[in-house]
C-alpha cells in the first residue's frame, strides 16, 4: 500500500513538473506573442502615418498642379489679349499712315490752289494798273 501511494506521488510530482515547464513555455510565448503584437501596432501607426503623410504631400502636389494649370491658362490669355491689342495698334499705326498719306495730298492740293490763285491775283492787279496807266496817259 504504502509502495503505491509513494509511486502514485512520483508519478504525481513528474506530471507536475511536465506541467509546470509547460506552463512556464506557454507562459513565454504568450510573452513573445504579446511582444510581437506591440511591436506590429507600433509598425502599423508608422504605415499609417507615413501614408496620411503620402496623402497630404500628394494634395499639396495637385494644388500645385491646379496652380500651375490656372496660371498657364492666365498667361495663354494675357498673350491672347497682348496679341490682339498688337494687332489693333498695328491697324491703327497703318490707318494714321494712309491718314497721313491723305492729308499731305489735301495740303499740296490746297497749296497749288493758292498759288495758283495768288498768280490770278498778281496778273489781274497787272492787268487793272496797265489800265490805270493807259487811263492816265488819255487823261
Amino acid at each position: 500500500g504504502l509502495m503505491g501511494a509513494a509511486e502514485a506521488a512520483a508519478s504525481l510530482a513528474v506530471q507536475l513538473g511536465d506541467a509546470q515547464a509547460e506552463a512556464a513555455l506557454l507562459a513565454e510565448g504568450r510573452d513573445r506573442a504579446e511582444a510581437q503584437k506591440a511591436e506590429l501596432q507600433a509598425r502599423a501607426h508608422e504605415l499609417e502615418q507615413a501614408v496620411s503623410a503620402g496623402n497630404a504631400e500628394c494634395q499639396a502636389l495637385h494644388q500645385q498642379l491646379s496652380e500651375a494649370i490656372e496660371r498657364e491658362a492666365v498667361a495663354v490669355e494675357g498673350r491672347r489679349v497682348a496679341e490682339a491689342t498688337a494687332e489693333e495698334l498695328r491697324a491703327g499705326l497703318a490707318e494714321a499712315v494712309a491718314g497721313r498719306e491723305v492729308a499731305l495730298g489735301q495740303l499740296n492740293e490746297a497749296a497749288a490752289a493758292f498759288e495758283t490763285a495768288a498768280a490770278e491775283s498778281a496778273a489781274r492787279v497787272a492787268e487793272l494798273e496797265g489800265q490805270l496807266a493807259g487811263a492816265r496817259a488819255d487823261a
